[in-house]
C-alpha cells in the first residue's frame, strides 16, 4: 500500500476505535464492517477550502447539535461562536468505556494489520508534501495507538512521560513521538529541547537526515494532537491537498481557541509555545492573528495593537495535559 494511503487509512482505522469505544452516540456509529470504503470514510472528516468561509453562521445552531466550547474561551470573548470546532466530536476518558471493546474488535484486527504494513513500508522517494502529510498522520497514529496500549495518563508529568513510550515502528525504524515530533517535522533547531541518551540522539538525527521535510512547515502546530484536551482536532491529512488542509486547521485552531475583548486577546499556549515561528514579538503575533480570524472575528484585534505595551494585552491561557480527542467530523 502507498505510504500515504496507508497513514490515512490508519488515522481512520483508529479514530473508528476511539469512537466505537465512547459511550455516547457518534456519527460514525454506522459503521458495521472494518471493510468500509476509505472514500467513504474520509468524506466525513471535514475541511473547507481556504478560499470560503470556514463555518456557515447562518446555521440554526441549536438544532439536534449541543454547542461545544472545547478550549472554555466563550466565557472570556465578546464573541459567542467558536466556528466548526463546536460541532466536532469530543472523546474524553469519562466517555470511553472499554467494556465496548468487542464492538471495536474489527478495527482492532485492522489495525493490527496496518501496524504490519507500516513495519515494511518503503518512504523512499517521497516529495515534501508526501512526507508532511505522511508524517503528520503517523505521529497522531503512534499517540493514539500509545493510549490503547498503555492506558489514559492521569497527570501531566504521565502524559509527558507517555510521549516518549509512545512508539511505532515505520519502516523497520522504532521511533517515538517526540523524535517524529522534534527529529522529523520541527526545525534543526528544536534538537536542543529534545533529552535524549547521546546514542539514540544520533538515531533521530539520521532519521531526520533520511526522512526529514525538505524545509520547516510551522503550520504543523494545528496538526499534532497528543491527545491533551488543548491539542488541535484530529484530522486526516492527505498528500494532494496537505497545504489547504494545514491553512484550514490553523484557521479553525485560532477561531475556537482565541478569545477576543476591546482591550485583551487570550490565546493558546501553544501559540505561546512556538510564537516564534509566526511572529518576532507580541506586536506582530497579534497582526498575525488578526490576519488569520475570519472578518468580523478579530475586529477588536486593531485596539490591543494600539495601546502602547502589546504584551500586556495579551493573556496566555494555561496548557490542559487533561485526556481528550476532538474528531473534525461532519455531523
Amino acid at each position: 500500500m502507498e505510504p500515504n494511503l496507508l497513514s490515512e487509512e490508519m488515522v481512520l482505522c483508529l479514530s473508528s476505535i476511539y469512537l466505537k469505544l465512547a459511550k455516547q452516540q457518534s456519527s460514525m456509529d454506522w459503521e458495521t464492517s472494518s471493510n468500509i470504503s476509505h472514500s467513504t470514510l474520509s468524506s466525513k472528516w471535514s475541511f473547507t477550502s481556504k478560499n470560503t468561509t470556514s463555518w456557515n453562521q447562518s446555521r440554526d445552531v441549536t438544532e439536534e447539535i449541543e454547542l461545544v466550547d472545547p478550549y472554555r474561551i466563550i466565557s472570556k470573548s465578546i464573541r459567542k461562536n467558536v466556528g466548526p470546532y463546536q460541532y466536532y466530536q469530543e472523546v474524553t476518558s469519562n466517555l470511553l468505556d472499554y467494556g465496548k471493546i468487542p464492538r471495536a474488535a474489527p478495527f482492532l484486527k485492522k489495525l493490527m494489520n496496518l501496524l504490519e504494513r507500516l513495519r515494511n513500508v518503503d518512504l523512499r522517494g517521497l516529495a515534501h508534501h508526501q512526507k508532511l502529510s505522511f508524517w503528520i498522520n503517523i505521529y497522531n497514529v503512534c499517540m493514539m495507538h500509545a493510549f490503547l496500549e498503555h492506558g489514559i495518563p492521569d497527570s501531566p508529568h504521565k502524559v509527558v512521560s507517555l510521549m516518549g513510550k509512545a512508539v511505532i515502528n515505520v519502516g523497520g525504524h522504532c521511533l517515538s513521538a517526540l523524535a517524529i515530533e522534534h527529529f522529523i517535522l520541527r526545525l534543526p533547531s528544536d534538537f536542543s529541547h529534545v533529552e535524549m541518551k547521546n546514542k539514540e540522539r544520533t538515531v533521530e538525527r539520521l532519521m531526520w537526515g533520511t526522512y526529514g521535510l525538505d524545509w520547516p512547515e510551522p503550520l504543523v502546530n494545528f496538526a499534532l494532537c497528543c491527545g491533551s484536551w488543548s491539542s488541535p482536532a484530529l484530522r486526516v491529512y492527505t498528500a494532494h491537498e496537505i497545504e489547504n488542509e494545514l491553512e484550514v486547521a490553523r484557521d479553525e485552531y485560532l477561531q475556537a481557541a482565541v478569545g477576543v475583548t476591546p482591550s485583551k486577546i487570550f490565546i493558546p499556549k501553544l501559540l505561546d509555545w512556538y510564537m516564534r515561528d509566526f511572529a518576532k514579538d507580541a506586536q506582530s503575533l497579534v497582526e498575525w492573528i488578526s490576519d488569520q480570524l475570519p472578518s468580523g472575528v478579530g475586529y477588536s484585534l486593531p485596539k490591543c495593537l494600539n495601546i502602547r505595551h502589546t504584551s500586556e494585552t495579551i493573556e496566555v491561557m494555561p496548557y490542559d495535559f487533561n485526556f481528550r480527542y476532538l474528531f473534525a467530523l461532519q455531523p
